[in-house]
């Protein structure tokens, strides 16, 4: 049995339980569907009825004088307020004893009078006061309908009432009922997966892990090592006898050292490697000093996922409503255009994000990782509190501006901790581990947010945030071990010098104007800004804002691994770049396409394409570009420029929607930033056309000499 074989059967693990969440939800929304069917109707016809009692008690008042009630005034302002406060009648309408119509307002009404000159209606519609409103199912047209008699002063029945509820909306309903579902169905399998992730990965798998390095290592005569594992399970308890064992070997290994140092044998000046043969050990076996051996981690990023993941999704779970938040507590500035107030709560926590970054890698690296981490998530957790209770433009944007500190912070530290803990072999992988957590929290937050903030609001949404940044400080304080840098990797604190010296490289300054800020406009300015405000000026809720954002997160997640391969694999890097810009800016114009929701769900769709398309190439394309800055000031200092600088874009792209939304409009909008992704994205093709891949081509020719 070996590792292999745990990690084996945790894929048989996520199978199993990956086919049971799909049935068991299926038959949910299944279920769910059908009981919905059957109980909204009554439900609406209920409140149809309570509806119409108001009105039959308002009509009822004129008639008391002795008026006729084919002579009244007023009935058809009354009803269409009565329609704008209830979105689910489609007409209201009065018609007399013989079934002429005498009032209506709303949608034309269809076969209509054979309906209300039958013969039963009126004791039907009689009997409807007298049992509370259990009114058999009518269906007139594309409407479910619900008549009330008006009675005269004598208590006759003069005419009758007609209510007429939209099957449309009812059907509707049904449909966001299906989407949430869906929603949750997708969001339920990622959750567990890192659920399994962090039970199976974290702990089962990075334990036996632990153990199997160490043995290994004895095996082959290295006793350095030692298992680490603090847990009282049978792992810990195996883990306990193995530790036991080497350290009594090491411990009678310096016995025999001092043993023979004092007897002579052994000299001070003698190398260490002639020790072990002059005190008779004719093996080549490493030792080492009891009690100090090199400790054999377990699965850090296992126990790093479940936190990170968690305080990451809360931030996410505003992404959907932030704009619309914010329209809540807008008050006129003068100066100031609403679209610009609406966009800065986005700008300055992408400002706070973008600047502290840097400042922060070696504060974390003071402090500790892991501490760093605490500070970050409960710092979060006290910014969503206060957002929930902000009062005023003013100090939501102070608490959004805590919200970015605490995010940088739970970044840089949960980067650095995988830094310091990787290997040359693992580094690549860790990093990697580290971008899908990003990318699977921007795909679960935004559409739970949007689901949250339609049925609970705005502010107990970032309670829930609160809440998820809480669970993430106990998961953190229970199951994630000490900061040991076992890497040797020292991180290089990033310096002004540092960035003028990779800016002074043309090429990386044109890739940075041309893609990076560019494509960083793109996501922050359409996905996080204009989305939003859009879903919602065409008259759908917050919830559907977070469905369409949901699209974005699962083509990156899906997307972006097989777009790195391919541009890889073909060596096209800045044709993959160039496409991605393009496409970019394509998504910009499908709003003259129409003024419906599938207008937004394309340019999602096809931005988190374009995105994923030239992402990975882009990040790649700078060590093509940078070979001698790599060199002289190493790859992290490099790429923490590129980094700083292509986050001016997040800063940039809210200001830059919000003003072409205050003069343009929506079209306007996102014309505008389309239109610089695709000259952006002509003028890096043009620029690199004739530039090679100078890193690929090098280490080809090595590969040719050799």
């Amino acid at each position: 049995m070996n590792a292999d074989y745990i990690r084996k059967l945790n894929i048989k693990l996520v199978g199993i339980v990956t086919l049971a969440l799909i049935i068991s939800l299926s038959v949910i929304i299944v279920v769910s569907l059908q009981l919905a069917e059957k109980y909204i109707v009554p439900e609406l016809k209920t409140k149809a009825f309570t509806q119409g009692q108001v009105l039959t008690t308002l009509i009822g008042q004129p008639l008391s004088y002795q008026i006729n009630i084919s002579e009244l005034v007023g009935v058809s302002d009354l009803f269409k307020g009565v329609i704008e406060d209830n979105p689910e009648f489609g007409f209201l309408a009065i018609s007399d004893v013989q079934g002429k119509i005498l009032y209506h307002f709303g949608d034309p009404l269809v076969d209509a009078s054979a309906y209300m000159s039958s013969k039963g209606l009126l004791n039907e519609a009689g009997q409807l006061v007298a049992t509370g409103g259990k009114l058999k199912s009518a269906s007139l047209g594309k409407h479910h309908v619900v008549s009330l008699p008006i009675f005269s002063t004598e208590h006759s029945i003069i005419g009758l009432l007609h209510i007429g509820i939209k099957a449309s909306y009812v059907q509707n309903i049904l449909n966001e009922l299906l989407l949430d579902l869906a929603v949750i169905l997708v969001v339920s399998l990622f959750v567990a997966f890192e659920v399994l992730y962090f039970i199976s990965g974290g702990k089962q798998s990075g334990q036996f892990d632990m153990l199997c390095r160490t043995i290994g290592a004895a095996i082959n005569n290295d006793f350095t090592q030692r298992g680490y594992h603090a847990g009282r399970d049978e792992l810990g308890r195996v883990a306990a006898l193995i530790d036991a064992a080497i350290n009594k070997i090491n411990e009678r290994y310096v016995g025999l050292v001092a043993k023979a140092r004092n007897s002579g044998v052994l000299t001070p000046e003698m190398i260490p490697d002639k020790v072990a043969d002059t005190i008779g050990i004719k093996k080549k076996i490493r030792f080492g000093e009891p009690g100090n051996e090199t400790q054999s981690y377990s699965n850090y990023l296992g126990t790093l996922r479940a936190p990170l993941f968690l305080s990451l999704m809360a931030e996410d779970l505003s992404r959907s409503f932030i704009p619309l938040f914010t329209k809540q507590l807008y008050v006129p500035a003068k100066g100031i255009s609403a679209e610009f107030i609406l966009g800065m709560p986005i700008m300055v926590f992408m400002l706070l994000v973008a600047v502290l970054q840097p400042v922060l890698a070696g504060w974390s690296e003071r402090i500790g990782r892991k501490q760093s981490l605490l500070i970050g998530m409960l710092t979060g957790c006290f910014a969503f509190v206060m957002t929930a209770n902000a009062f005023s433009i003013y100090d939501l944007l102070l608490w959004r501006a805590l919200s970015g500190v605490s995010w940088a912070i739970v970044f840089v530290a949960s980067q650095g901790l995988i830094l310091d803990k990787a290997t040359a072999n693992t580094r690549t992988r860790d990093i990697a581990f580290f971008v899908g957590v990003i990318m699977v929290s921007s795909l679960c937050g935004p559409p739970i947010g949007g689901i949250l903030a339609d049925n609970l609001g705005f502010r107990a949404t970032f309670y829930v945030s609160a809440g998820l940044s809480l669970v993430a400080v106990i998961v953190l304080l229970r199951f994630l071990e000490g900061d040991t840098n076992v890497s040797g990797l020292v991180q290089r604190k990033l310096r002004l010098l540092d960035i003028v010296s990779v800016l002074s490289n043309w090429r990386f300054l044109l890739l940075i104007l041309t893609a990076g800020i560019p494509a960083k406009i793109a996501l922050i300015g359409i996905c996080f800004y204009l989305i939003p405000l859009y879903v919602t000026h065409l008259g759908d809720s917050s919830a559907m804002a977070g469905r369409v954002l949901m699209l974005y997160g699962l083509v990156m997640v899906i997307g972006v691994p097989i777009a790195a391969r391919i541009s890889d694999h073909m060596r096209k890097r800045k044709e993959f770049i160039g496409v991605g810009l393009i496409l970019s800016g394509i998504t910009g114009f499908f709003v003259l396409l129409g003024n419906n929701i599938f207008v937004p769900i394309c340019i999602v769709l096809l931005l988190g394409l374009a995105q994923a398309i030239s992402i990975a190439p882009q990040t790649a394309f700078v060590a093509d570009i940078c070979n001698e800055e790599i060199t002289r000031l190493g790859e992290g200092t490099v790429y923490g420029v590129y980094r700083l600088m292509e986050r001016i874009g997040n800063v940039l792209g809210p200001i830059l929607a919000a003003l072409m939304l205050n003069f343009f409009g929506f079209k306007g909008a996102f014309g505008s930033i389309g239109l610089l992704l695709i000259v952006s994205g002509i003028v890096f093709a043009a620029v690199f056309r004739q530039s090679d891949d100078f890193a690929i081509l090098a280490t080809d020719a090595e590969g040719v000499e050799q």
